[in-house]
This record gives C-alpha cells, sequence and structure tokens, in this order.
C-alpha cells in the first residue's frame, strides 16, 4: 500500500478530490484532518505517519527542512516529501488553483512515492505538464 498525506498547510478538501476522481490501486491519499492531527506538531505526526506505513507526504511548509527539529523529524521518519512550487509562485494560486494543479501533478507525486528512494524530497516545479522529471530532487538534509 501507498500512503499519502497532504499535511494542513494544503487543503484537506483535496485528497478528497483525489479520491472522487479515482485514485490508483493501492493508493490512498489523508489530510491531517483525516488522520485527527490537526495542530499536532510536525514532529509529532510524522513519527506517527511514518509508523502507520506512511509513505509519502505532500506539504505546502516550504520551511520544514529549515528547523532542526522539524528537519530531524522528517529526516528519520525515512518518508519522500514532495511540496509545492516556492511560495511567490505558489500563494498566488489560492485554493483552486492549487487544488487544480496538486491533482494534475498527482500522478507524478504517486510514481515517486512508489519508486522514489525512501527519505527523499522534492520540489514540483511551476509547471502544468506533471512531468515527473522536471520534479527537482532536493539536496539530502544534513542533521549536524
Amino acid at each position: 500500500m501507498t500512503l499519502i498525506r497532504f499535511d494542513e498547510n494544503i487543503s484537506r478538501r483535496i485528497p478528497d478530490a483525489l479520491r472522487q476522481l479515482h485514485l490508483p490501486d493501492g493508493v490512498t491519499v489523508e489530510s491531517a484532518h483525516d488522520a485527527n492531527a490537526v495542530g499536532h506538531s510536525d514532529i509529532d505526526w510524522l513519527a506517527d505517519f511514518a509508523r502507520r506505513g506512511g509513505t509519502c507526504i505532500v506539504s505546502g511548509d516550504e520551511r520544514m527542512r529549515d528547523r532542526p527539529a522539524e528537519r530531524a523529524a522528517l529526516q528519520a521518519s525515512g518518508v519522500i516529501a514532495v511540496f509545492p512550487p516556492e511560495g511567490r509562485f505558489w500563494t498566488p494560486l489560492r485554493l483552486h488553483g492549487q487544488a487544480a494543479f496538486l491533482i494534475r501533478w498527482f500522478p507524478a507525486i504517486t510514481q515517486v512515492a512508489q519508486r522514489g528512494p525512501a527519505g527523499d524530497h522534492f520540489r514540483l516545479p511551476m509547471d502544468w505538464s506533471a512531468d515527473i522529471d522536471k520534479m527537482r530532487r532536493l539536496p539530502r538534509l544534513n542533521l549536524d
């Protein structure tokens, strides 16, 4: 099974929409709301998600990789992380644009979640092609 979590910085309606549109066999999506994790620290929910067999997160919190405690929790979880384009491109899309963008990219996100190396992190480009080769692999986190 491939379990993909959309964190609370991504609308909880996006996983709902993906479920309505049809998910590939063996793929489950959840929001922070679905997992009763709204308001929980990233450190806590990442550990719980990994324990439950979580494979990949889609996070709108682009600072997650910068905060030492969150960075350590993210690395320790071993999950694959996918981040939307940088804020100056992402924020102006607002709810409907962000939903359309993530739904468009979901097949590529699913491929990365199923085949990507555990612990790898990616940034989606501000590009509507949904070409997996355009996803930018982010450098591994240095915990020193």
